[in-house]
């Protein structure tokens, strides 16, 4: 009788203690994870491990639209990130190639690939060179759970590079599909120079995933960039293809 018993309490307890967990769960309080843990998962929501994505970037200036370019990228979160211009015509044929810390651009009939700098803003628009070809910032900063309520995860990010273009970055995301809402760009000194906000979740590539980016310049207001994500593939990119020797062919 007395093993039934204790049978009996062993199972109640464990059922009380599973009821308990989803309950508690269900007000937002889960595992606790680190601020690495969310980000690794957050890029893995947003991105493949390599693939294709074709994108259109849309410039504009005192809140009206000044031009357009629309592009074809190939990446390994490994290697690097291939970009090729598709539009407008007179930029048609363009590269630009990251690797690592480094970064190129091939101008059709000029011999020689010109060296960029990752902080520099893409062809004028409000966002940098690096934003928009790396697609891993888990290597480039450390991070840090700064808030957690029932809803979201508050990160901050401090750059352990001086590569990257900003010291300083908070990124809210969603904490039931730990993706991301907005992020904010700070100088070392605190003072807050941009922030992005993400929109229009769809699938897109077998992804559940943000499809609009757009990036807003608060030291120049009314100049901001919308990244629209056309396409977006799981695909094996030979690593031949993150090369100099590549990119003037």
């Amino acid at each position: 009788m007395r093993s039934l018993m204790t049978l009996f309490l062993t199972f109640s307890i464990l059922v009380f203690s599973v009821l308990n967990l989803a309950f508690l769960n269900s007000l937002g309080f889960s595992q606790t994870l680190s601020g690495k843990e969310i980000l690794n998962r957050v890029e893995k929501n947003l991105n493949f491990d390599s693939g294709y994505i074709e994108m259109e970037i849309l410039d504009y200036k005192d809140n009206k639209f000044n031009r357009s370019f629309v592009v074809d990228v190939l990446f390994d979160l490994n290697i690097g990130t291939l970009m090729e211009f598709k539009s407008p015509p007179r930029e048609k044929g363009k590269k630009i190639l990251l690797i690592k810390d480094s970064m190129w651009m091939y101008v059709p009939g000029v011999s020689r690939p010109v060296r960029l700098s990752a902080k520099d803003n893409f062809m004028g628009t409000s966002i940098e060179n690096k934003e928009l070809l790396d697609y891993k910032m888990s290597d480039d900063y450390e991070v840090e759970v700064i808030s957690n309520d029932t809803s979201s995860y508050v990160l901050e990010l401090k750059a352990n590079t001086a590569s990257v273009p900003y010291p300083r970055v908070i990124l809210a995301v969603d904490k039931s599909t730990f993706l991301p809402t907005r992020m904010e760009f700070y100088t070392l000194s605190g003072k807050l120079i941009k922030y992005m906000v993400f929109s229009d979740v769809k699938e897109i590539g077998g992804k559940m995933r943000p499809t609009v980016y757009e990036m807003r310049d608060v030291l120049t207001e009314g100049n901001f960039t919308k990244i629209v994500f056309n396409k977006l593939e799981s695909r094996k990119v030979p690593s031949r293809i993150f090369s100099l020797e590549n990119l003037t062919k």
